[in-house]
């Protein structure tokens, strides 16, 4: 009888349960019903092509729907070994097992590593075993200057990486990025502590030393960073980028104008987008999620930015800063130049120096999905009305923060309008959340509000 306790834990999170047989086979069931996740989704899925239902409880389970299963509960390894891994673990509980845990690379090749040049023997004698595909290594915590070249030289340029995490600091930067070479790696992050602001760029290399990096991730909060010093990476490549550091809009553009084929961007710009405005339009034709931070106290023109930039396949667009100049008429231009044409979800993170006009960026923008304005936006009642019977906003799944006056007056208003029109919230596509700030004590009117949600329009109250 072979036992596999031991994975209860593990296989309990993707809401799965093994059962060991008499004739030591493994049975599949499925448990009670939980909150549906992504993987759990996978796994019922196969679940259903297989039809396990039907199958005696003593065959087994088929070698792809193991692989399948055993990639789901594939989990960053931890090097030194400091307990058992989940890879050891599926390794050790039958033969049959065993081989499909051997080649699963996902089991091996996802690892952290705290460097200590004495433990090297027992990190070498994972990664030899994963080095038959490609690996990602995350390094864990700062290293000494010697530590750091023996971790380049033993790991970096050892192994035939997929992804890289380094921390870096002081001269170290000047060193990874001069001798570190990979033809493999697909994505690099950078967390930067203690870099000395009077570092002079250096000069760019004539060979790219990753030219298959199409993820760049650079945090370094803390102390920023002139661009110039990654002028070596593959911007024409670059799929995603990430520059947690605070850049000037100039420089910033600079780079943008040799990433066509950027997806995602996530960047952090110092407080002078109301000072420069560089001429110059930069096109971005596969960027569908752009994240813009921007630096420093006062109010912020992040229009300054996007007004730079053509990108007619945006999806999501996150704004945050202190306190944000909400320009309706730039915004309204831009989206007549097709820039928001696909835009679904729009997020804004601080102030907003005027309210949002609520109903004209609804006009610009009439497939949104998702407004969120996390500090709340004051809006008339009848907008009110408007978005939560469907009015408004045909498209909108969610909406909020809006501030509304008096409660009990939108919810007879809302009522009204069901009545009159001889529908009810349900009739309204698709159903709708609106989260709405009001102060005073509602629970009189709470059961008021739990009839609209009956009807499909959720009114959150906070």
């Amino acid at each position: 009888m072979v036992t596999i306790s031991v994975l209860s834990k593990r296989i309990d999170r993707l809401r799965l349960r093994f059962v060991s047989t008499d004739e030591g086979q493994i049975d599949f069931t499925t448990p009670q019903q939980h909150r549906s996740t992504s993987k759990h989704d996978r796994l019922q899925r196969l679940y259903d092509v297989h039809q396990f239902e039907n199958l005696s409880p003593c065959m087994k389970l088929p070698d792809d729907v193991l692989h399948d299963i055993f990639s789901l509960l594939a989990e960053q390894v931890i090097l030194p070994l400091q307990e058992k891994p989940v890879a050891l673990v599926l390794s050790h509980v039958c033969s049959l097992w065993r081989t499909v845990a051997l080649n699963t690379p996902t089991l091996w090749t996802d690892v952290a590593i705290n460097f200590y040049p004495a433990k090297e023997d027992d990190i070498h004698a994972w990664l030899s075993y994963a080095s038959q595909w490609l690996i990602s290594i995350s390094i864990l915590g700062f290293l000494s200057d010697s530590d750091f070249k023996q971790m380049i030289h033993s790991i970096a340029l050892r192994y035939r990486l997929k992804r890289l995490m380094v921390h870096i600091c002081f001269k170290q930067l000047e060193i990874f990025l001069s001798e570190v070479k990979s033809e493999t790696l697909e994505g690099l992050e950078l967390r930067c502590g203690r870099i000395s602001q009077h570092f002079a760029p250096l000069f760019p290399l004539d060979n790219c030393p990753f030219p298959s990096l199409m993820s760049f991730h650079l945090d370094s909060i803390t102390h920023p960073l002139d661009i110039h010093w990654f002028y070596c990476l593959p911007w024409n490549s670059l799929r995603y980028l990430w520059l947690n550091t605070r850049i000037p809009l100039p420089s910033l553009l600079q780079c943008l104008k040799q990433t066509s084929e950027l997806i995602s961007l996530n960047v952090l710009v110092s407080d002078d987008v109301g000072r420069h405005l560089p001429s110059g339009k930069i096109i971005l034709p596969h960027l569908s999620h752009l994240r813009l931070r921007i630096a420093g106290s006062g109010v912020q023109y992040p229009f300054n930015v996007l007004s730079h930039l053509i990108h007619p396949n945006l999806q999501t667009l996150h704004l945050r800063a202190p306190r944000i100049h909400w320009d309706s008429k730039l915004f309204s231009d831009l989206s007549c130049r097709s820039n928001f044409s696909n835009l679904q979800k729009l997020e804004i993170v601080g102030g907003v120096s005027h309210d949002i006009p609520i109903d004209l960026l609804l006009k610009d923008v009439p497939q949104l999905c998702e407004l969120r304005l996390h500090n709340g936006v004051l809006v008339d009642i009848h907008m009110l009305v408007g978005l939560l019977t469907g009015e408004v906003g045909s498209n909108l799944t969610f909406v909020g923060r809006l501030h509304c006056l008096n409660l009990g007056q939108l919810l007879t208003m809302v009522e009204e309008r069901l009545k009159t029109s001889n529908r009810t919230g349900q009739d309204t596509t698709p159903t709708r959340s609106v989260l709405v700030r009001y102060a005073p004590d509602w629970r009189h009117l709470q059961d008021r509000v739990a009839a609209l949600t009956a009807q499909g329009i959720d009114l959150i109250l906070c």
